[in-house]
């Protein structure tokens, strides 16, 4: 495990957030991501609703207008599959290429190829290769807890207690966009690199402890990166929400109902930020404002900006 972690390690530049991370290859990720499926269903085995459950369908619909989006606006594959049923995303932010009758289609063409050669300019763009025709799976678990999870970047677990507190589909937005972020920002994989490398830092520091290089001892810096690409996800969420025609002012107004479930208590030990936190930190008013103008180009038809 230490050698693929090592060895199957890269570093990649997180979408919207900008921020540079250690992951995994996307193949490892994929085959980590099954494994630990396969675990969590022979755990659960029975709690997961069927797919034509009414919630399941809810949760699935939101879900998809946020993928949508999302791949609209990180210029990812058009195509991609939710339980199956497959779906297209081909705007990327250009309302005249979708609604222009033919004999302005090559007007609407020659604008997408200007907005790619733009979207072009970055030096080292952000990660979005392994979002090409992803196949997502959501689903919702009969259980009372308030909590949703993302495991390895395509599956959505939303459980039923949660479905119960949050009635509108853009509270119930605000906390699917969360865990797709999580997807995005590919933080399991980080977070499975990341443990090897402190185990690395840790045997390296020991090593010169026993060899009398130095009597100063380290600690895991409680607010280190970890926890900070944690705070960046949050506003990844924020940004997947708007994309999607949801507005970006209830994500605040939901952490601040002591979700503690969904935001731990921060805290030392805590590598999630909490509820309070995320609220404080989504009313800032250069992350609002941001989230704000995406939220109403989109409500005015304008399609979703490049975030690439």
């Amino acid at each position: 495990m230490f050698v693929i972690a090592i060895c199957g390690a890269r570093i990649q530049r997180v979408p919207y957030s900008g921020r540079f991370h250690l992951s995994l290859i996307e193949m490892l990720d994929d085959l980590l991501g099954d494994i630990g499926w396969q675990k969590f269903e022979e755990e659960h085995k029975g709690k997961l609703f069927p797919l034509s459950d009414p919630r399941t369908i809810r949760v699935q619909s939101i879900a998809t207008k946020i993928i949508i989006a999302m791949n609209s606006g990180l210029r990812a594959g058009a195509e991609f599959t939710i339980n199956g049923h497959l779906y297209a995303s081909r705007d990327f932010g250009d309302k005249g290429s979708l609604l222009a009758p033919k004999s302005e289609g090559d007007k609407a063409e020659q604008g997408f190829k200007q907005r790619q050669k733009r979207d072009r300019n970055y030096i080292w763009k952000p990660a979005t290769k392994f979002l090409n025709r992803r196949d997502w799976e959501v689903y919702v678990m009969d259980t009372s807890e308030i909590n949703a999870v993302c495991f390895f970047g395509r599956r959505i677990v939303v459980q039923k207690g949660l479905l119960e507190i949050l009635y509108h589909d853009e509270e119930l937005a605000t906390i699917i966009a969360h865990e797709i972020g999580h997807a995005v920002a590919r933080h399991s994989s980080e977070h499975f690199v990341m443990d090897f490398v402190w185990v690395l830092i840790a045997l390296i520091l020991l090593i010169f402890v026993i060899l009398n290089v130095g009597n100063s001892t380290s600690r895991r810096n409680p607010d280190g990166p970890a926890k900070r690409g944690k705070r960046k996800q949050i506003i990844i969420g924020l940004m997947l929400m708007a994309s999607a025609g949801y507005n970006p002012k209830v994500a605040p107004r939901i952490y601040k109902r002591n979700l503690r479930n969904l935001g731990g208590e921060g805290g030392i030990n805590s590598t999630q930020p909490s509820c309070i936190k995320r609220a404080e930190l989504l009313n800032k008013a250069e992350v609002m404002n941001k989230a704000l103008a995406v939220y109403k180009e989109v409500k005015a038809g304008e399609g979703v900006r490049s975030f690439v």
